[in-house]
């Protein structure tokens, strides 16, 4: 056989054309890829461990030998595994598996293609990142290693090269390592897919009883570490011999707090046992993302849903130098449901401006929240809740949303959030919903999502320059502010658990990351002061999402914070509200 190592660009596989090779190693070749179909770039992983395999003339890959033939197909039985293993995994911070499919001899593995910048790239080009900048690298990152371990799987190989930061600086996992570990221990030559650094010292045993949680936290100890001092640790098989690793605070060249530092340590013990053997439990070792001297800060005196604005047309706010305005507000909004079965209930949102984005002085930003403008708006109408699962229910018996029917996480349905929804299964739905209704329903425009979410106010949340659990279903192992320590619900709560806003609108921080209609942007240069939807020239392969979610920190909650995904990716952290068009 000898029809060369990798599939030249052009070649079709099924409805998926390949542009070019992204990557080769001893386990297999990583393509970038068009669906034809769906029209969007894909990645295409390919099994071809190249001490089994050749490929011939015709592009086929098989056994380079008789001798081994039963190897190939084992690492293929393996190969496939994993797929349908990464598969059941749906999470912002997990690259998501699209389709599988066996061909031309060999199997291939079809994911999003997420754009960015590795973090090897970012670490190798920058002088190493604060503490702030390391937990909040860890949010994102632990929350996706959290669902891979909920699945009763490990990653295996958490590296730099294996994490890609998104234009918004979210954090993706990619290229799961169980099955090229289990090819590499039956192959004399793949014993080069350790990481030397980031791999424990239980990877170098063939015994993968040995491998758990523990196994990942020990890769994510090395990422900190290299982050924080721009030093890789010394292989564990190295320390074992003679342990030189000292602790990064030593060796940083800035300040690293004791907390952090510490906790480094200990996801870096040698022994398994001697490391925190849950997530979980090395995340109480971290440290919040705010010194402790703030934990013990006060709540916000005031309440802003009893917030009252003068009844007249407009009012006019002087907020650094600019003009803030709103139209007339009552103390208690009206709310109104249009005439159908499960029709969500909606609240009208006053005409005014706004000042969109945050000031580069706000906690938590990020440079896509920027620059900040004002935006002028029409008066629109919006659901006072997030689209729960009886009212996305009533759209599938009324033969609507595609029949689809997504999975509740075990947590239950009725008046909790629907969760598990692209954003093409949220058009379905208000578009069955303007069908039912004779009305013009759709999804908000993402200014009309942060001036509806700010509610009148200029602070990072509605409440003010802090938010607490006991007001928003959010990570409250984290703190924003001068705020407190909190509850970590671990799954989302039914609508209306917590107050509302002074539009009347419940759950704008928290609880799921709501789409809405804008293709995605890294800043707001050029963008509408209209209030209307951002479409054009935008990367629509990407949809902007809005709140956070239970899953998150509070500082994703915040209302100007920003994020995105590919229509088609769906998760248990992902709803959606609807809005109306009013004559």
């Amino acid at each position: 056989m000898s029809g060369g190592k990798h599939l030249k660009a052009g070649t079709r596989l099924k409805q998926f054309k390949i542009e070019s090779r992204l990557k080769r190693d001893g386990f297999g070749v990583t393509y970038l890829a068009r669906d034809c179909f769906l029209d969007r770039e894909v990645t295409i992983k390919e099994y071809f461990p190249l001490e089994w395999a050749a490929r011939g003339p015709d592009g086929r890959v098989g056994p380079r030998s008789a001798t081994h033939a039963r190897d190939y197909k084992w690492g293929l039985k393996r190969f496939c595994k994993e797929a349908r293993d990464l598969a059941r995994l749906r999470h912002a911070h997990i690259v998501q598996v699209h389709h599988g499919f066996k061909a031309r001899g060999t199997a291939y593995i079809v994911t999003e293609y997420v754009e960015g910048q590795s973090l090897a790239k970012e670490l190798s080009e920058k002088e190493p990142w604060s503490d702030d900048r390391v937990l909040d690298l860890f949010d994102g990152l632990i929350a996706g290693l959290e669902e891979v371990h909920k699945k009763g799987l490990v990653h295996r190989d958490v590296k730099p090269a294996n994490v890609i930061l998104r234009s918004d600086g979210s954090p993706v996992l990619i290229n799961f390592g169980a099955a090229r570990q289990e090819v590499g221990e039956r192959s004399r030559s793949l014993k080069v897919i350790l990481t030397p650094g980031y791999a424990p010292i239980e990877q170098y045993s063939t015994n993968r009883r040995k491998h758990g949680p523990w196994t990942d936290i020990y890769a994510l100890g090395a990422l900190a570490y290299k982050a924080l001092s721009g030093r890789v640790p010394p292989g564990a098989n190295e320390r074992k011999e003679e342990d030189s690793l000292r602790p990064v605070s030593e060796v940083a060249s800035q300040p690293v707090s004791a907390q952090l530092s510490s906790a480094v340590m200990s996801a870096l013990a040698l022994r398994r046992e001697d490391r925190p053997q849950s997530l979980a439990a090395w995340r109480k070792l971290l440290p919040p993302t705010v010194p402790d001297s703030r934990q013990r800060g006060q709540e916000p005196p005031w309440r802003p849903w009893r917030l009252r604005l003068a009844v007249a047309s407009a009012v006019a706010l002087a907020v650094a130098g600019l003009t803030w305005w709103i139209a007339v507000v009552p103390e208690i909004p009206e709310t109104f449901r249009d005439d159908c079965d499960g029709c969500p209930e909606m609240v009208v949102i006053p005409a005014g401006g706004f000042e969109m984005g945050s000031p580069t002085s706000e906690e938590g930003r990020r440079d896509a929240e920027g620059p900040q403008h004002q935006v002028t708006l029409k008066s629109f109408a919006l659901g006072v809740t997030e689209v729960t699962f009886d009212q996305w229910e009533a759209c599938v018996r009324g033969g609507g949303c595609d029949g689809y029917r997504p999975g509740d996480g075990d947590w239950g349905q009725g008046s909790l959030p629907v969760i598990n929804v692209r954003w093409e299964n949220a058009q379905a739905y208000v578009s069955w919903l303007s069908a039912e209704t004779e009305e013009e329903y759709r999804l908000p425009s993402e200014s009309e999502w942060e001036y509806a979410a700010r509610a009148g106010t200029t602070t990072p949340f509605h409440t003010g320059g802090t938010i607490s659990t006991d007001q928003a279903n959010y990570d409250g192992r984290r703190v924003y502010g001068s705020g407190l320590l909190g509850m970590y619900r671990e799954q989302t709560t039914p609508v209306k658990t917590f107050a509302r806003n002074a539009f009347g609108l419940y759950d704008m921080h928290g609880n799921v990351w709501e789409w809405v209609e804008d293709c995605w942007r890294d800043g707001y240069r050029g963008a509408p002061s209209d209030g209307t939807v951002w479409a054009v020239s935008g990367n629509c392969a990407r949809r902007v999402l809005r709140g956070g979610s239970w899953i998150d920190g509070p500082r994703f909650s915040r209302s100007a914070s920003r994020f995105s995904l590919a229509p088609e990716h769906w998760y248990d952290g992902a709803g959606f509200r609807v809005a109306k068009t009013l004559d």
